[in-house]
């Protein structure tokens, strides 16, 4: 018996392997077809999908961008059932209604964040200027789990001196549950004209009993707080774009990410990724909304690339347990992506930053030389036999809780024998910041993926991970798929990490 046992383990072992983890699970469908993807198009518009989440139920929330032909942009929500078919038990047609207005010829930025109820919070900066582009406003909105508006407000810094075109962009944004209290990163614009800069900032809002928000007017100045650096000498303005927002929940503070324009480099276009920390609740003598650490990686020695650009999209805090002797002990760590300029290519990139007990420094265990950052890209076979090195762009991270794996999802551009194309990329690394080399195309730690044409472009804008089988979920655009018109496009990927982990621990 046992001898049976034995061979039926690795049977069962074998055809785990065979598996392509990071490929398309093709029992996620929308049109009866068993290929992993789907496509929600509508007729007279184009869609598009920005932001993606799973709910407790399995149900896969995306928001996005309608362009309404003749009309103008709207955000729209869609909620689709485990096995890919849409639901219809959230009203996205009285959604789509509501966040027709205000009436805009611009959306700058969506996203979604879960409550803990199956309901949501939604974020998206408009343009409030019919006919011009500098007037751009957050909104934010508290949204039942069948669609109802339970509450909403906006946020405007409208910080500097020509208050009447000023640019409040929605970045992102996270819920504390225990403190119920939501925290929006915004990209500010400073208008001081002529010149102007850009800050990063946060407003916070406290969610009411039954849903709703309102600004927490305990938080910095009326419920807002800003950060900005000055590490351009060289008579630009001084520019900060905050693009990524997480959050330590044990701590209540919340780290918004972005990058600063330095001008270093041999084309003195140089830029940094940069940090600030901000405190939700009042500690060490620090009233609510301090910047209690700010950092960039300026302090970092000269990168070995022509522009010396880091460009920071996305970022997640997670606490790493470390075996000391006298047992497991907590680590505050940092995982940056974005991606750097390389001498021909731009490539993906991971930076790690841990807290030291007095401030955030570079992991300089992490990445395959030790350096702290680890970067990654495609080297392609073009229609010429030759290798082309593809543009890559990072758009969001996901640190699996189990073992601290790392994925980035996003997308990589090239020319083959000059025609543009455009596909997904998926990317996992280990917790050491290698690339997972049981995971991904020959088992290379990267997927890029190529739906049914590869002349056709694919973009990936969000992922998530969710379910018992932690299955990876994209969503991003299909141009053209519909009627000749963009599609809303998602992705179901088999990412099984039992089985998936790369033995470099």
């Amino acid at each position: 018996m046992k001898k049976i046992i034995v061979i039926m383990f690795f049977i069962f072992n074998s055809k785990i392997f065979a598996i392509n983890l990071g490929a398309l699970d093709t029992s996620f469908s929308n049109d009866g077809v068993t290929d992993g993807w789907v496509l929600d198009g509508v007729n007279g518009s184009s869609l598009s999908g920005q932001t993606i989440a799973v709910d407790r139920l399995g149900r896969i929330l995306v928001a996005g961008v309608e362009v309404v032909f003749g009309q103008g942009f709207k955000v729209v929500v869609r909620r689709y059932l485990p096995d890919g078919t849409y639901d219809n038990t959230l009203d996205s047609e009285f959604l789509g209604n509501v966040l027709l207005e205000p009436k805009s010829n611009n959306i700058i930025k969506v996203g979604i964040e879960l409550d803990e109820l199956n309901g949501f919070f939604l974020g998206y900066s408009y343009n409030s200027c019919a006919g011009i582009d500098t007037c751009i406003d957050t909104i934010v909105y508290h949204i039942s789990e069948n669609g109802s508006i339970l509450g909403g407000d906006s946020i405007v810094f409208d910080a500097g001196a020509v208050i009447s075109s000023q640019d409040d962009d929605f970045v992102d944004m996270v819920y504390f549950t225990a403190e119920k209290k939501l925290a929006v990163a915004v990209d500010v614009k400073v208008d001081n004209s002529p010149t102007y800069n850009k800050d990063f900032g946060v407003a916070v809002f406290n969610i009411l009993v039954g849903g709703g928000i309102t600004p927490d007017t305990g938080f910095g100045s009326n419920g807002h707080s800003g950060c900005f650096f000055n590490q351009d000498n060289t008579g630009h303005n001084d520019t900060d774009e905050a693009r990524a927002i997480t959050a330590n929940f044990e701590e209540e503070t919340v780290i918004v990410g972005g990058w600063s324009f330095e001008g270093n480099g041999s084309a003195s276009i140089g830029k940094n990724m940069s940090f600030c920390e901000f405190n939700l609740v009042s500690q060490n003598g620090n009233p609510p909304g301090t910047v209690i650490e700010k950092w960039s990686t300026e302090i970092m020695p000269d990168s070995p690339f022509i522009y010396d650009e880091e460009i920071l999209y996305d970022l997640k805090y997670h606490t790493e347990y470390v075996e000391t002797g006298s047992g497991l002990v907590g680590v505050k760590t940092i995982i940056a992506t974005g991606i750097i300029n390389g001498a021909n290519s731009d490539d993906f990139a991971l930076i790690k930053y841990f807290y030291d007990g007095m401030d955030w420094v570079p992991d300089t265990s992490f990445g395959p030389y030790g350096t702290g950052w680890a970067r990654a890209g495609f080297s392609l076979l073009n229609g010429n036999n030759g290798f082309i090195d593809t543009e890559d762009v990072a758009k969001s991270l996901f640190i699996e809780s189990e073992d601290g794996a790392i994925l980035i999802g996003g997308y990589s551009e090239w020319y083959d024998t000059g025609n543009r194309r455009i596909a997904g990329a998926l990317l996992k690394f280990t917790k050491n910041g290698i690339l997972d080399k049981n995971w991904g195309d020959n088992k290379s730690g990267k997927t890029m993926v190529i739906l049914d044409d590869i002349t056709n472009i694919k973009i990936i804008s969000d992922i998530t991970i969710a379910g018992a089988n932690e299955s990876i979920f994209t969503t991003g655009t299909y141009p053209g798929a519909f009627s000749g018109n963009d599609s809303l496009l998602i992705t179901k990927h088999i990412n099984d990490s039992i089985f998936s982990g790369s033995f470099d621990d």
